[in-house]
């Protein structure tokens, strides 16, 4: 068991053997013979005082007096520290005590020694299982940001503390719904965290549907706003006044300034219905677009799924007149798009 002390003691009697031939006034052989005995004795005094020492500690144990016994198994490990079951044995002592925490600190100084760092930490890895595991649940809403804890509370030998966490991602995607988990640890004191998260849909606001709705609305009225077109050049087409816009010349510059907010089918639509090319010259049905509707201000009535959402917006304007105007839209990977067309 005091290998190690076996081992100093030896070195310094070998060393004690290259200085023999140049001491004088003693035969050689008489001088190792001392030597040697002086060793061996210090050795037995080495041995007792670590024994002396454990049995003192196993007291105090037995007493609860967790303080002193530790004070002094940290004295018995200054001593002989290279001494693997040394560790072993105190670490025993502990956990016949339950002190869990005592045992794993204890072979967390024999990896840090280098005392059979492979097998040590299998045994650190068996003390953990006496540990309770810290668990968080968490519930936010697709989109939000979860923030997760750098810090965790445990308790070490009856004290709560505060102690950091290194978790296994330190982020968390919120873009989809669903359940997520992830594990933290704290390798100080051997303790295991876990986190499960909970992505829940998240229903638009009614100012998030009315600012998509007029995003949507704004595109299109930008197309057809009679401000942007020659008024010179209007004709009249199956009952429908077109002009020549100032700034939309061709179906493609059409498509491509509703393209962020409508679906293109919606898009195919209002260019069939609502644009024509005669005489290799594009017009556009211009000076409609919904006027009486605030889309920010007017009542507004929301029916949603998680990937639909329709909007309503209604507006009395006398005893007989009621101004409505209805918006459809659906979820197109992060963006809400409009899913139809049609000029109030």
């Amino acid at each position: 068991m005091l290998k190690s002390s076996a081992t100093r003691y030896l070195s310094v009697f070998l060393i004690s053997l290259l200085l023999i031939p140049v001491l004088s006034g003693c035969d050689s052989k008489e001088k190792e013979i001392v030597i040697s005995n002086d060793i061996r004795e210090d050795i037995k005094v080495e041995e007792k005082e670590i024994e002396t020492l454990k049995y003192k500690a196993q007291k105090y144990l037995e007493e609860d007096n967790f303080q002193e016994a530790k004070n002094l198994y940290d004295k018995v490990i200054l001593m002989d520290k290279g001494n693997k079951e040394l560790y072993l044995e105190i670490k025993d002592e502990y956990i016949k005590k339950n002190r869990f925490d005592d045992a794993y600190e204890i072979i967390k100084v024999a990896i840090d020694n280098k005392v059979d760092v492979e097998g040590m930490q299998q045994i650190a890895e068996d003390i953990k299982s006496n540990f309770e595991v810290v668990e968080y649940d968490y519930i936010v809403k697709q989109g939000e940001e979860c923030i997760i804890p750098t810090e965790g509370v445990i308790n070490v030998r009856g004290e709560d503390i505060n102690v950091p966490i290194h978790w296994n991602n330190q982020q968390v995607d919120t873009s989809s719904k669903g359940t997520f988990k992830y594990e933290g640890v704290n390798e100080q004191y051997g303790r295991s965290f876990k986190l499960k998260v909970e992505v829940v849909y998240s229903p638009l606001t009614e100012l998030e549907v009315r600012k998509i709705t007029l995003q949507a609305k704004n595109a299109l009225t930008d197309i057809i706003d009679c401000a942007n077109f020659d008024s010179t050049t209007m004709i009249i087409e199956d009952g429908r006044s077109l002009a020549i816009s100032n700034i939309y010349k061709s179906r493609e510059e059409v498509f491509n300034a509703l393209y962020d907010y409508y679906l293109d089918d919606a898009i195919y639509y209002f260019l069939d219905n609502y644009t024509l090319e005669k005489d290799g010259v594009f017009y556009i049905v211009y000076g409609q677009g919904g006027i009486g509707i605030s889309i920010l201000d007017d009542d507004l009535h929301v029916e949603q799924t998680e990937t639909t959402f329709k909007a309503v917006y209604t507006k009395v304007i006398s005893d007989e007149w009621t101004v409505t105007q209805e918006y459809n839209f659906i979820k197109y990977e992060d963006s809400w798009i409009r899913s139809d067309i049609t000029l109030y």
